[in-house]
């Protein structure tokens, strides 16, 4: 019996074809919702993008944010929250203070970027987000990193920092992460908090870095539009977010 089921939220909840959410989704949501589901978003991206994404405002009940190490409940209260290293840290700062290569760093209220370039302008383009606003770092604890280039690029970055990770979700853009991060990670928490059980779970993936949801989940779906790895290790393949891949498989599913 499924209690929890967990949202990716770029390419999977959210369409960038129509910047925005399939009808139909939300209303299904919330008489699931009315029927004790309990309706989740996972995603590597930072709150405060939050404010720019058409979620309507939709009252989840509760949000795995930076590839599960930020977790908040459905108030937007943090419930678990893991930041860098200070080691990895002031190696992270002196790299983006270099301004070599373009880099975003999160913290817990915001995120900024050292200076930007063509790349990062088509690769916020590509996913319907503004340029981040250029910033510098005043020593705060650090949550999470992305840095925009090629594969060599993105790979030297995550090379320099002994406790972190690289976490791809675009050709030309990474996430470095706690290398004990995930959204699985993040999913635990929430889960322990909900008092669910993983055999009551379902998660809907699309890209790469939904390896670990996707396997972790009871029953994992990969959209049609998903990337051959993610439907490798999906449990059902549903369509496109544009053909109602998430309306498709809850009614297979029957639950709704």
């Amino acid at each position: 019996m499924i209690k929890a089921i967990f949202f990716d939220i770029d390419g999977t909840l959210v369409s960038h074809a129509i910047s925005d959410i399939p009808e139909g989704v939300l209303d299904a949501f919330a008489k699931m919702q009315q029927n004790g589901l309990r309706l989740f978003l996972a995603t590597g991206r930072h709150i405060k993008e939050f404010e720019n994404l058409p979620l309507h405002g939709y009252p989840f009940d509760g949000y795995v944010t930076q590839t599960g190490q930020i977790c908040y409940d459905r108030d937007f209260k943090p419930i678990y929250e893991e930041p860098f290293t200070d080691s990895d840290t002031a190696i992270l700062t002196d790299l983006f203070d270099e301004k070599k290569i373009p880099i975003v760093l999160l913290n817990i209220d915001s995120l900024y970027i050292n200076f930007v370039n063509e790349t990062v302008i088509k690769v916020q383009n590509s996913i319907n987000t503004p340029v981040p606003q250029i910033g510098k770092y005043h020593g705060e604890k650090l949550f999470g990193a992305t840095v925009f280039g090629s594969d060599e690029q993105t790979g030297y970055i995550a090379s320099q920092l002994p406790d972190c990770k690289e976490s791809s979700w675009h050709s030309f853009a990474s996430d470095i992460v706690l290398k004990q991060a995930g959204k699985v990670n993040g999913i635990r928490k929430i889960l322990e908090y909900w008092g669910i059980d993983q055999s009551e779970t379902m998660a809907f993936c699309d890209g790469d870095n939904d390896l670990d949801m996707i396997r972790f989940a009871e029953i994992g779906i990969a959209m049609g539009n998903a990337t051959d790895l993610i439907k490798n290790n999906s449990d059902y393949i549903t369509t496109s977010v544009d053909e109602d891949g998430i309306l498709n498989a809850l009614v297979y599913f029957h639950l709704i």
